[in-house]
């Protein structure tokens, strides 16, 4: 049951469910292990992702007030995001990821300058050394428990800020389901959205969550490797080839000018081809020997 406070209705909210949403899509295509939604006792982060030791805390928000998030917005007592991070990453192999519609500029520079630095020293000397940059990075130190340079810089650098709008959200959902399934993605969705809000608080394993979906009725997409490809193409080639000639005059192939252009034009400047004609031409014949002389 949802500990009091209303975590499922916080989850309820669709910019922070469409973000979950593609997450668990990036844990069905094998980036994570698992994902704990609305984690007791952390009202400062939607949920967390899981692989081996390594744990991604992720943080959504809309939209900000004033339109962005600057570092005293984001450290304000109702939003508390600054502070929730200093907490998540006192772990090392701990990750923080802030999404938004409105930009974190302020967040998101210091971060990119800590990526780019070589060295605590690098950090302070060269990225940080003007004065607008060097008075954020000592109030994010103080916001940080007045935390010294190196400990600010690896938080920095373990923190990703990303800038999307709700319906760049959907579409990325969208687009993710149609990938993963041969299934309506809107459906696909839905039934993830809803095992998300059923699954407050309890971890949810990829397997777990592809059982769901497949006793849903939406299987994922069957994915072969490399080495088992091959093989299966060339049965599908046979399977085709043998029902076409089903329906050859005495299951003979008649050469085709047509299937020459089509060679020519495939291995020379591998452009794509449309084969056109009215019923009873000859386009099934001339994709056949298409076919087999490929």
């Amino acid at each position: 049951m949802p500990l009091p406070g209303g975590p499922a209705d916080k989850l309820g909210n669709r910019y922070e469910l469409w973000w979950t949403v593609v997450q668990v899509q990036n844990l069905l295509q094998g980036q994570w292990d698992s994902i704990r939604v609305e984690i007791p006792g952390n009202d400062k982060v939607e949920f967390e992702l899981i692989r081996d030791t390594v744990r991604s805390f992720h943080q959504a928000k809309r939209n900000a007030p004033d339109g962005k998030w600057t570092l005293a917005e984001l450290a304000s007592p109702n939003v508390g995001v600054i502070q929730s991070i200093e907490h998540q990453l006192r772990t090392p192999e701990s990750r923080y990821v802030f999404v938004s519609s409105s930009d974190a500029r302020e967040l998101a520079e210091l971060s990119d300058r800590a990526h780019a630095s070589a060295s605590p020293k690098e950090f302070s000397e060269v990225f940080t050394s003007g004065k607008e940059q060097g008075q954020r990075l000592s109030r994010l130190q103080k916001y940080w428990s007045n935390c010294d340079l190196a400990a600010a810089r690896d938080y920095l650098r373990r923190i990703e800020v990303r800038v999307l709008d709700e319906e760049s959200l959907k579409e990325q959902a969208l687009l993710g389901a149609q990938t993963l399934f041969l299934a309506p993605p809107a459906n696909v969705c839905s039934e993830i959205r809803s095992l998300l809000i059923d699954s407050v608080h309890k971890t949810l394993t990829r397997a777990a969550i592809v059982e769901h979906l497949a006793k849903a009725g939406y299987s994922l997409r069957q994915i072969v490797s490399l080495d088992r490809a091959k093989p299966l193409v060339e049965g599908v080639t046979r399977n085709y080839l043998s029902g076409t000639r089903s329906r050859l005059i005495q299951g003979t192939l008649v050469p085709r000018e047509a299937t020459n252009q089509l060679l020519a034009n495939v291995c020379t400047t591998g452009s794509d081809c449309v084969l056109t004609g009215r019923a009873g031409t000859g386009k099934t014949g001339c994709i056949a020997e298409f076919v087999q002389r490929r």
